[in-house]
């Protein structure tokens, strides 16, 4: 995973853990996990490609990062992977005294669904109730905090 403790900015990788958070967060007002796609990689013709929505994340990131949050920053995200950020986060300990949580999508989507860079429509369908909203509501580490969802 890639550092900046300067600007308090986390780069996600699939498969990264966040052992590093808990010392991140200590004097932060809250997390902002971004997460934008602009589906650049996508093979399927009925995904169309969408500029802009990496400026869009590093323009929520840095108003983020100006009330005083951490930001774990991911891009490009398949389903699962996207799933995979959602899990990680919620499960972690370290945020148990995180004072405010913001998630933020820019992306496709579809009624109810965000969309990740799967070339495939069905398979890349992410639930924002179920598979977002859900965990992060149920997450007993985050039970505390509240809640903030953008979804672009």
């Amino acid at each position: 995973m890639a550092v900046s403790l300067r600007e308090k900015r986390l780069v996600w990788q699939r498969g990264d853990k966040l052992e590093n958070l808990g010392q991140l967060s200590e004097d932060a007002c809250g997390l902002a996990v971004t997460i934008t796609n602009n589906y650049h990689q996508s093979r399927s013709s009925k995904i169309t490609r969408l500029d802009g929505t990496a400026t869009d994340g590093d323009k929520m990131e840095k108003a983020f990062e100006f009330f005083g949050f951490v930001c774990i920053r991911a891009r490009n995200m398949l389903a699962k992977e996207i799933n995979e950020l959602v899990e990680t986060v919620t499960s972690c300990e370290a945020l148990a005294n995180c004072k405010c949580i913001a998630f933020v999508f820019s992306g496709h989507g579809k009624e109810g669904t965000v969309l990740g860079e799967d070339d495939s429509v069905d398979s890349a369908m992410v639930d924002i109730d179920d598979d977002i909203i859900q965990p992060f509501v149920n997450a007993s580490a985050l039970a505390k905090a509240p809640k903030l969802f953008f979804i672009d």
